[in-house]
């Protein structure tokens, strides 16, 4: 089981993906620039922006057993419209 990552490089992603990898739990840190800061070794990446919907199903081509999701909400001033079908997608591939 694998836990995806919004806003993958920013500060609560991070703090997130350090106990997560204390614990030895696959995550995938989604960003924008595809990487990963250099102390978290173990991350797996993918690129993902929330401007371009035809990125948000790069997790799951890195990882197929992904069952949850920590959303960054855009900023934008409805984000509801972007995050309904991203959260529509994801339950439909397996997240709870």
């Amino acid at each position: 089981m694998s836990i995806l990552l919004t806003g993958g490089t920013g500060k609560t992603s991070l703090r997130i993906a350090r106990l997560l990898s204390s614990a030895k739990i696959p995550y995938i840190l989604a960003s924008r620039s595809n990487t990963a800061p250099s102390a978290f070794t173990d991350a797996q990446t993918c690129r993902f922006d929330w401007n371009d919907s035809s990125t948000w199903a790069s997790p799951w081509s890195v990882a197929s057993d992904i069952k949850a999701v920590w959303l960054v909400a855009p900023s934008f001033v409805e984000p509801i419209k972007v995050l309904k079908p991203f959260v529509e997608m994801a339950r439909e591939k397996g997240c709870q």
